[in-house]
């Protein structure tokens, strides 16, 4: 029996009916109904169920060959509502995909400055909300990402839906699409799903109103996604771009409370956080978390970490706008994520809302410019968006709009402009550095702390996160929630399975995580025969930054993992080898034989070592004769990437 991959409950009535009649003929009742039983209990765990409507559902027994009144009894899908004609010109709907929340801001950013320019936007939600309910009447704009080459989490439902349209079903849909991504990921899955979604639609018979936008998180998607706006979005309705529209209202007054606003995530304690690194060495770090109560994580998951601006630079914001450190706000309009209300700290705000230290797009500066005294310093601001200098003075030294307005103190912008002009906060994905295991309520990260002179040659640059998480003590409170990797995961079966595992610096994260599990299954089962395990390292030092080392070594002695490192400025301590690749070459009869026997093969770090292990891989396959395209099937099939900037 071939069921629908996605629709109503009520997509599922007729054919499950049918199956049960058969089997019930065939087999007698009570082997249909443990038949029907199996593959309620599939749907279940294949599909993301949820009510159209909020209803109340009372417990009930339903026998069997109800089944179509039970279906046929659930509420329908609500359409899209379509507007008065008067208003159709300038209505729309935006649907998107996200899994880092990248896209889901950038969504409501655009639905804040549309609406601001008198747009209708009929709908904004996930892009699985709009399964089954594709509407003719709407343009429909789509901004999504990609995971692991297909749709994130909020997506899958509509991909599937989309795959199985037949014919023109979407004719006379009118759409686009922005896609975010990573330009250091494989060039398969680059863009992946939003090529996807573009083709299958206009396959289907839908228009395509303009070029696909493409958003490269290696320099800006936020400048990428506001190019594409100015360039194609804003023209489609006859609008001139806008410089900035998401206003923030705010009155600066005398404090009477000062509510704490907080995110919906879990709070962790922190039970540790230990430098792991020499002085001398770039610091990292090795943070261990007590999750939330009912929080749970598989090795190779990812933790999602809230933090707050770095208190240096919120000094520098407090200081440019003469806020008094005993000032409080009165919001009567947040825009996008700012709460409103009276007595607000502005410290908090500048603290736990808006990026401090984000990349300054040509509308900030234009917007900034508006505010500067005509002249000279008018002049001057204006001149960073010329040709080619906006490139090398602003986006090549990483400046903020908070940089530019120390750099030109004349400069009157008020705070509410300034705040409305930020994008929202947005939490940061560190890989898991532990097994759930050995304490299924503990989780810890590996991490680098990012402090260094700025690029622009004055100040100092903090990461906003590694800072963040620095800073964090024993018994301290973080605002985080667990992320699912869909394929960072250690083979099913471990006995059968070799596996091989390349990384440098802090991309050591989840392969602890990976070796403290095999390590974890090898105390708990003392016979159990683990399948090998070789894992690349690349550091700079054999002492110094060779991070876990001690531990490492132990588990390496019990024979749950064997280590080959790459020291690069002790190469001699590491077989010849300066880089991880390089090792991974030089130990190349080892790795034919793990090889051969079908290794899953795992790499995390930045796409120096994404490249760097891809020819190497590509070296040794080929020396065992392979063919490019083998190779590349091989990659499809068994290499797992977490390449990050």
């Amino acid at each position: 029996m071939q069921l629908p991959a996605l629709g109503h409950a009520c997509d599922y009535a007729s054919p499950l009916l049918a199956a049960f009649m058969q089997l019930e003929a065939q087999y007698g009742r009570e082997t249909a109904v443990k038949e029907a039983n199996l593959i309620l209990a599939t749907l279940l765990l294949r599909f993301n169920l949820k009510l159209d409507n909020p209803i109340e559902i009372a417990q009930a027994q339903v026998h069997p060959l109800n089944l179509r009144s039970l279906a046929f009894e659930l509420p329908q899908k609500r359409p899209i509502v379509i507007p008065p004609p008067e208003l159709l010109p300038k209505s729309f709907c935006i649907f998107y995909g996200s899994y880092t929340k990248t896209c889901e801001n950038l969504a409501k950013r655009l639905m804040a400055e549309a609406k601001s320019h008198k747009l209708n936007v009929v709908e904004c939600d996930t892009l699985d909300a709009l399964a089954g309910r594709m509407p003719k009447q709407l343009p429909v704009f789509i901004i999504t990402s990609t995971i692991h080459g297909g749709p994130p989490p909020n997506a899958r439902h509509f991909v599937n839906w989309l795959q199985c349209l037949n014919g023109d079903a979407l004719h006379g849909t009118k759409f686009a699409v922005f896609g975010s991504g990573a330009g250091s990921r494989s060039s398969k899955n680059y863009q992946a799903n939003p090529k996807f979604i573009e083709k299958e639609m206009k396959l289907r018979g839908a228009t395509c109103l303009m070029p696909r936008g493409v958003g490269n998180a290696e320099g800006s998607t936020r400048r990428d996604f506001a190019r594409w706006k100015e360039e194609y979005f804003w023209p489609y309705f006859n609008i001139t771009p806008p410089p900035f529209s998401t206003a923030v209202k705010l009155e600066i007054a005398v404090p009477e409370v000062n509510p704490d606003f907080t995110y919906e995530l879990g709070t962790a304690l922190v039970e540790e956080n230990v430098v792991l690194t020499a002085p001398s060495e770039p610091e990292k770090r090795h943070i261990t978390l007590k999750l939330p109560k009912g929080m749970r994580y598989k090795a190779g998951d990812y933790l999602s970490v809230l933090p707050t601006n770095p208190r240096e630079n919120v000094r520098r914001a407090m200081t440019r706008f003469k806020l008094d450190w005993n000032a409080v706000l009165n919001i009567s309009e947040g825009g996008l994520v700012i709460p409103e209300g009276n007595n607000i700290s502005p410290w908090r705000v500048l603290s736990k809302y808006v990026e401090l230290g984000r990349l300054a797009l040509e509308g900030d500066i234009q917007v900034i410019a508006r505010f500067a005294p005509e002249g000279k310093v008018r002049d001057e601001v204006l001149h960073l968006l010329a040709d080619g200098v906006y490139e090398t003075e602003v986006y090549g030294k990483r400046l903020s709009p908070l940089d530019l307005l120390e750099r030109y103190p004349e400069v009157n912008m008020d705070l509410g402009t300034f705040l409305s002009i930020l994008p929202p906060i947005e939490y940061r994905r560190y890989s898991i550095s532990s097994s759930p295991l050995p304490n299924p309520d503990n989780c810890t990260l590996t991490y680098g702390v990012k402090s260094e002179p700025h690029r622009s040659g004055t100040g100092w640059f903090y990461g906003v996160a590694s800072t963040y998480l620095s800073r964090m003590q024993k018994d301290f409170i973080i605002e985080v929630g667990t992320v699912g990797s869909d394929e960072f995961h250690l083979p099913k079966n471990p006995e059968e399975t070799p596996v091989i595992m390349i990384c440098a610096g802090t991309g050591l994260s989840p392969f602890r995580g990976f070796v403290q599990e095999r390590a974890t299954l090898k105390r708990n089962n003392l016979s159990l025969k683990l399948a090998s395990a070789l894992l690349f390292i690349g550091c700079r030092y054999a002492t110094r930054d060779r991070i876990h080392g001690e531990e490492l070594d132990g588990w390496q002695k019990d024979g749950v993992v064997g280590l080959r490192y790459a020291y690069s400025r002790e190469p001699n301590m590491s077989e010849g080898c300066r880089y991880v690749q390089d090792r991974v070459v030089h130990e190349a009869e080892e790795m034919k034989k793990l090889l051969a026997k079908k290794a899953q093969i795992y790499v995390c770090g930045d796409k120096n070592v994404g490249e760097g292990a891809r020819n190497a891989l590509t070296t040794i396959y080929k020396d065992m004769g392979l063919s490019d395209q083998e190779i590349e099937d091989i990659f499809d099939e068994r290499l797992h990437e977490d390449v990050f900037n």
